[in-house]
């Protein structure tokens, strides 16, 4: 369940059920988050939010390293404009969520 700024409530249903790769929810969920919760408003919005695809679908595949939250943030701060980061707070938000999810990720990786 989320909840936005005007107090909107979401439940997320993925719409299907049964056995598929035990990543596919999770990359909904960061798609979801990052492209329809972000309220982005506007095509810079979209912008930064689609420079940071890549760093969602590294080559590699979804590793341990790929999930460490100093290689993410360098593969951010290399693909997000000039600047390094993400300019728009709707976008910067919700990365802090995907690395938080991708924080999760890699320490079940381990276990």
């Amino acid at each position: 369940i989320m909840v936005d700024t005007h107090d909107n409530h979401f439940l997320i249903d993925f719409g299907k059920t049964g056995l598929g790769h035990y990543l596919e929810d999770l990359t909904y969920l960061e798609s979801f988050i990052l492209f329809s919760y972000a309220e982005l408003r506007d095509d810079t919005d979209l912008g930064e939010a689609l420079d940071l695809v890549p760093i969602l679908a590294p080559r590699d595949g979804f590793v341990a390293d790929s999930c460490d939250e100093g290689i993410f943030e360098h593969l951010a701060a290399s693909g997000a404009g000039e600047e390094g980061t993400c300019r728009s707070p709707r976008v910067k938000a919700t990365w802090l969520v995907v690395k938080r999810l991708r924080a999760h990720l890699r320490r079940s990786m381990h276990e």
